[in-house]
């Protein structure tokens, strides 16, 4: 797969020039999340690291340079995007 062909999902003038690209993987990732059935998934694309930790409660949180996730995946599930359109991560 060439990341030529996905160019036209980026706009250069855009003051959010990714956000179709993102868009688009969103789409694709949660298709293949359907197709295997898995409940649980986050899409992470905005330059942070993600911590995922147990927890009897769920709980997400976000700072500056994390995605905190608290759950506890006997009882939880979720389905998440974290993207800026106007990042490049």
């Amino acid at each position: 797969m060439e990341l030529c062909q996905y160019q036209s999902l980026i706009e250069q003038n855009s003051e959010t020039p990714f956000e179709k690209l993102y868009q688009y993987l969103v789409d694709k990732f949660f298709a293949i999340n359907d197709k295997f059935s898995l409940e649980s998934a986050q899409f992470i694309a905005n330059d942070k690291f993600s911590r995922v930790r147990f927890s009897p409660d769920k709980f997400t949180a976000q700072t500056k340079q994390q995605v905190l996730f608290l759950y506890n995946p006997k009882y939880h599930t979720s389905r998440n995007t974290f993207f800026n359109g106007a990042i490049n991560a």
